[in-house]
């Protein structure tokens, strides 16, 4: 961010957490906002998509997926494709990850959060992606009746 020289930015840290909790497990109707190509601390090929969730609630909560393009982990982004509409003939045979990624952009699915603890603290994960239309939001919908019980 470039500022005007003797200019002041002032904000406001009330009520500003370490870090946000992590959403409760269940089923999130989420859309794909950015997916891109990069390469993961180890050095191999990734694939990292980032879903906004779109409601009931925590609508706007980002979750990140990252997915290896290792040959031996392309199972991950093979359910992924096929969750939001790829056929199995589009999906056999080789894949221009480049031109997937672009077209991963404004996709529809579920995500099914689960938990993990990582160095101590608890972070939720995605288990699987589903289409759009397959599943309801379940447990976590019915969570709006009783908005104080949640975390965020």
């Amino acid at each position: 961010m470039s500022t005007v020289p003797g200019t002041q930015i002032v904000v406001d840290m009330t009520g500003v957490k370490q870090s946000m909790a992590a959403l409760e497990p269940g089923n999130y109707p989420a859309r794909v906002d950015e997916a891109e190509i990069g390469v993961s601390k180890s050095g191999n090929p990734k694939l990292t998509v980032t879903w906004v969730v779109t409601g009931p609630i925590s609508t706007g909560r980002k979750v990140i997926q990252e997915l290896s393009l290792q040959q031996q982990a392309l199972f991950g982004l093979y359910n992924l494709l096929r969750a939001l509409g790829w056929s199995d003939e589009a999906l056999s045979g080789q894949l221009d990850v480049t031109t997937t990624a672009q077209e991963l952009v404004n996709l529809e699915g579920v995500l099914v959060l689960t938990h993990d603890t990582y160095q101590g603290e608890t972070r939720h994960r995605i288990k699987r992606v589903l289409s759009a239309g397959a599943v309801a939001t379940t447990d976590v919908a019915s969570a709006v009746a009783t908005k104080e019980a949640l975390p965020f």
